[in-house]
């Protein structure tokens, strides 16, 4: 889960030695390229399991769970999450889902981050030349009209950050799963040239 885009000012950081795969699709610039880090084995002795908390109620707590984690590996969702402190409990139950618990403020805190973030690309880019999102209504179409004006390199970094802010909004909204179709059009010629159904196409 991309989580770190809220504690880092949304800013995206290069990870070492950690296996990848790649999602790449064409635009107008050519080929976009949105990374996926592979599920790892544990090489650390970071507990991420609920026995890291010495004294752990959940009572009166709601439950989220992270499911189709996009950009990380389920350890790192977890260190980022209690990281950010705003949740209670985030943990890997013995069946392998990344398990997290929170207040309804503390939830609510996700949901409008990740809005915000949402809301921020979108404006930021309504004038721009090269490319414009549009984001449905329920946060699982989006739609990106391109031409060959836009910088690729920028392209990744903003539709990186909208995927992330999108598998926030869906699952702490209580999805059970998360996805979102994204359909690139070139303007210069009004061709769909891309469709991808985030995570599933992953």
């Amino acid at each position: 889960m991309g989580v770190r885009q809220y504690k880092n000012d949304e800013s995206l950081k290069s990870k070492e030695n950690e296996l990848q795969t790649e999602v790449s699709w064409a635009t107008p610039w050519g080929k976009a390229t949105m990374k996926k880090v592979a599920d790892l084995n544990e090489t650390e002795s970071y507990d991420t399991t609920k026995s890291f908390y010495k004294d752990y109620d959940d009572t009166g707590l709601e439950t989220c769970i992270l499911t189709g984690i996009f950009a990380d590996s389920e350890e790192e969702a977890i260190k980022q999450v209690r990281e950010t402190g705003h949740c209670r409990y985030a943990y890997m139950t013995e069946d392998g889902k990344c398990e997290i618990k929170l207040t309804e403020e503390e939830k609510t805190w996700w949901i409008d981050s990740a809005k915000k973030t949402v809301d921020k690309i979108i404006e930021k880019n309504v004038d721009n030349e090269g490319y414009t999102f549009v984001l449905s209504e329920d946060y699982k179409e989006l739609q990106v009209f391109a031409n060959k004006d836009g910088k690729l390199s920028e392209f990744q970094a903003d539709i990186t950050n909208l995927v992330y802010a999108i598998e926030i909004i869906q699952l702490f909204s209580g999805a059970d799963d998360w996805n979102v179709v994204i359909t690139v059009t070139n303007t210069e010629n009004g061709v769909e040239i891309a469709k991808a159904n985030y995570p599933k196409s992953s």
